[in-house]
C-alpha cells in the first residue's frame, strides 16, 4: 500500500520517562526508516503484577511531556485507557482496527525478546507487527533465544546507561537528576513531588 505510514510502537512503564529511552526511540526510527514513534505507557505490566508504582495517567503525562517538543514521536493512551494489566497483542489488534492503514513495527529491547515466549500470544504479535530488537553494545539478540520462532529485525542503538529504577532512587535521596531526563520531565516530578522520600 503506497499511502502506509510506518510508525513504530514503543511500550513501558516510562516511571519515568528518561534521555536513554529517547536516545533508542530516535536511533529505532532512523534505522528503520519510520515515520513516527508512538510511546505507549503500560497501564500496568503483566510481569510487574506486585509494583503499583506511579499512577497510569501520571506517567503517561510525563511521557507527554517528553516528547513534547519532538514532531516524529507521540504519545498513545490505548493502554492508560484499558483495565491492567496491559497485554501488547491487544494494543497491536486496537491500532490495527483503529489505523488499518499503518504498518506497525513493535521496538522491544533485548531483555524483552529474551522472554518473548512468555507474553500473551507472541505470535499473534508478531503477525501485527514487525518485530525490531533494540540492542545496545555488549547484547547481542542473535545470542537470544526467545523459545518462540518469529522474524525479527535488529537495530543497534545508543548505550547510555540510566534506568528508571535508578533516577527513582536518585530523586529520593535527593540527588539530582538533570541531564537524565528531558527537562520538562525533571521539572514535572519536581512540581508533583514525585519519588520523594516516604
Amino acid at each position: 500500500m503506497p499511502d502506509s505510514r510506518r510508525v513504530g510502537v514503543f511500550g513501558g512503564t516510562f516511571d519515568p520517562p528518561h534521555v536513554g529511552h529517547l536516545v533508542a526511540a530516535r536511533d529505532a526510527r532512523e534505522a528503520l526508516g519510520l515515520d513516527e514513534v508512538r510511546f505507549v505507557p503500560a497501564h500496568r505490566s503483566p510481569f510487574k503484577e506486585g509494583d503499583a508504582g506511579t499512577a497510569p495517567d501520571v506517567r503517561w503525562s510525563m511521557v507527554a511531556c517528553a516528547v513534547a517538543e519532538d514532531d516524529e514521536f507521540t504519545v498513545s493512551r490505548v493502554e492508560i485507557d484499558r483495565p491492567a494489566p496491559s497485554y501488547t497483542v491487544d494494543t497491536l489488534r486496537l491500532l490495527s482496527e483503529r489505523e488499518p492503514e499503518v504498518e506497525w513495527t513493535l521496538l522491544l529491547g533485548v531483555d524483552q525478546w529474551a522472554s518473548f515466549a512468555d507474553w500473551k500470544d507472541p505470535r499473534e504479535i508478531a503477525r501485527l507487527a514487525r518485530i525490531a530488537v533494540l540492542t545496545r553494545e555488549g547484547r547481542n539478540p542473535a545470542s537470544v533465544d526467545p523459545g518462540v520462532p518469529v522474524d525479527r529485525t535488529v537495530v543497534p542503538v545508543t548505550r547510555l546507561d540510566v534506568s528508571s529504577s535508578d533516577l527513582r532512587e536518585r530523586v529520593a535521596s535527593g540527588r539530582s537528576i538533570r541531564h537524565l531526563v528531558p527537562e520538562a520531565v525533571r521539572a514535572f516530578i519536581e512540581s508533583k513531588e514525585l519519588y520523594g522520600p516516604c
